[in-house]
């Protein structure tokens, strides 16, 4: 399927690509990836292939894509399902707590206003659902705004703080920004405390020295973690793996592992994509004390390397751990959102925005939690 519609201004075109040709887009696409600054690798070509290769999303897949003249400058992949009749789209990787919305080169935002008329037009959507909206998204922010003027209705609701440091600086300038002399000495001492324990060394593998092997080796710590506990052993799943596999391939990924006597006690998976890095996996064993610090000795190294590769923006990623907010230096949010058009689309979107609310209490969420975790148990 692919579709094309000339806009007023002749040099803009709108064109949408489902899962049998958008391929094609690879090499425009990745152009139009490595030309956008501090852009988050969840929206670069290699990802989203990963989920549609593996047909990982719900319904079928649709590509919308805005060009001018022959060079792609808007990319919004989506997926498409029905319920009770009323059309859906959400984004590809929906799912994964990352952030999610349009790729879209800069110099061309009012772009927006064509993509937002072919959808209505065409009745691409009825409503458009994402639990993932960063607030520093702004294109896709502007995008709900132009559909909302085409009286698509829009609702929000606030799901969770990410922390994030803006760096470009050296590690100890990072320091003597954000911690007291006194938290720096404590800082020091973990780290002597730790060394004294035993032969601590830090291995640091990138594109293609992540291999499976590798990878096993952050299973196998993610196995032995508190996140088996709770159902989070993110490696488990052989989709995961393959998905951190092919983003490494791709030069995004890096990957930490601390050994303390040779033996396997922490690691971190970060996604680079120029001066950017996002925190996205890291565990440590239970094996050895707590008292250690292994994890924030870990994230330390992290910050270092970032520091001295000159890393301007470290993000952590969604939720609000402690860790988080111990070397966090700024924060933005996350949010659900959905837009709805006619009258079945806006009482669905008024739904989820009730069923959101519903979930933000702290009672109702752990209830629902504890119910879809036996769930999962007793198929």
């Amino acid at each position: 399927m692919r579709h094309a519609e000339k806009t007023l201004e002749t040099i803009y075109r709108v064109e949408s690509y489902d899962a049998g040709r958008y391929q094609t887009l690879k090499e425009s696409w990745d152009d139009l990836f490595s030309s956008t600054e501090q852009v988050v690798p969840y929206l670069s070509f290699t990802w989203i292939d990963s989920f549609i290769q593996h047909k990982r999303y719900k319904g079928t897949v649709i590509i919308l894509t805005v060009w001018f003249g022959g060079r792609l400058v808007v990319v919004w992949p989506l997926s498409l399902w029905k319920l009770w009749g009323i059309k859906i789209a959400q984004p590809v990787s929906t799912g994964m707590h990352v952030y999610l919305g349009v790729l879209i080169d800069p110099a061309h935002l009012n772009t927006l206003r064509h993509l937002a008329n072919y959808i209505i037009s065409r009745q691409v959507f009825d409503v458009y659902v994402s639990n993932d909206l960063s607030s520093l998204d702004l294109p896709t922010w502007n995008l709900i705004k132009e559909l909302h003027r085409q009286n698509m209705r829009s609702v929000h609701v606030y799901r969770t703080v990410c922390h994030f440091i803006r760096l470009g600086c050296s590690y100890q300038d990072y320091l003597n920004k954000t911690k007291t002399k006194k938290r720096q000495k404590q800082l020091r001492y973990e780290e002597k405390k730790l060394h004294a324990y035993g032969q601590v060394k830090i291995h640091r593998f990138n594109r293609e020295q992540i291999t499976g092997t590798i990878l096993e080796r952050a299973l196998n710590i993610q196995q032995s973690s508190w996140m088996v506990k709770k159902n989070a052993a993110f490696l488990t799943d052989p989709f995961n793996r393959s998905l951190l596999f092919n983003m490494a391939r791709e030069n995004f990924g890096q990957l930490w592992i601390m050994t303390i006597n040779d033996q396997d006690a922490a690691f971190v998976f970060a996604l680079r994509n120029q001066n950017r890095l996002e925190y996205f996996l890291t565990a440590f064993t239970l094996e050895f004390d707590r008292s250690l610090s292994i994890g924030k000795m870990l994230t330390q190294q992290v910050i270092r390397d970032a520091c001295q590769e000159g890393i301007k923006v470290l993000n952590f990623g969604q939720t609000d751990a402690l860790y988080k907010q111990f070397w966090g230096t700024h924060q933005h949010q996350v949010y659900r959102i959905a837009a709805g058009k006619g009258p079945a689309g806006r009482l669905l979107t008024c739904a989820y925005w009730a069923a959101w609310k519903l979930y933000g209490i702290k009672y109702i969420k752990r209830t629902y939690q504890k119910l879809k975790k036996t769930l999962s148990k007793n198929p």
